[in-house]
């Protein structure tokens, strides 16, 4: 696993960690209140406290830290970088663009709702920053585009931290237009074990258009 190359200085945003069980974020500027604090959580909520709790922590804050922060071993999945790019943009334009063509498809209200409920759980399900005006401007129109399409997760929906996509949207695209920009790599970090739109996930599953 991923640990902290130092537990004597506060990363940026601080110390988080999100309870895939519940979607929680524990938070706090030192490791041994961070701790304390998740374990509080995982009793208040009947969920186990594993005998390496912290080690897990440290691995699923490193997946979205400056790989410099950390120490990596052979295997480890790779860094995620949180930040918006103008890239990002033009990539959530192809797939608007698709889905326009193809006469704006939603999923079913059942399949945006086992999705939501597995984005909000996950730790990349984050804030992120960059890109100016213009960019969140476009991303805006996009979000727009669901208009009364909603979760009963969607309070707690950011964005993705690796495709950067607004989740409370994507929950309702065709996979098959989510995956106009996929590459390899990009695949290789949506988390195996959970993510929705990892094709080697027990969690993926193609569905037609409602």
């Amino acid at each position: 696993m991923q640990t902290l190359k130092t537990l004597k200085e506060c990363p940026p945003d601080g110390f988080t960690y999100t309870h895939p069980e519940t979607g929680h974020k524990t938070e706090a500027t030192d490791p041994y209140t961070w701790v304390e604090k998740a374990k509080e959580h995982r009793r208040a909520n009947g969920l186990p406290i594993p005998d390496d709790l912290f080690e897990q922590m440290q691995a699923q804050l490193c997946s979205r830290l400056p790989p410099d922060l950390c120490t990596y071993q052979t295997g480890d999945p790779q860094w995620v970088n949180t930040r918006l790019s103008w890239g990002d943009i033009m990539d959530v334009a192809k797939i608007y663009l698709e889905w326009s063509k193809q006469g704006k498809p939603f999923v079913s209200q059942e399949e945006a709702e086992r999705r939501a409920i597995i984005c909000r759980g996950c730790h990349l399900n984050i804030r992120v920053q960059g890109c100016g005006g213009v960019c969140q401007t476009i991303a805006k129109m996009v979000t727009e585009t669901k208009g009364e399409h909603k979760t009963s997760s969607d309070s707690q929906l950011l964005n993705c931290g690796v495709c950067h996509c607004v989740n409370s949207s994507q929950v309702w695209f065709p996979l098959t237009m989510l995956e106009i920009n996929d590459s390899e790599s990009r695949q290789s970090q949506y988390p195996i074990s959970f993510c929705w739109k990892n094709r080697q996930s027990p969690t993926y599953k193609t569905e037609s258009p409602a």
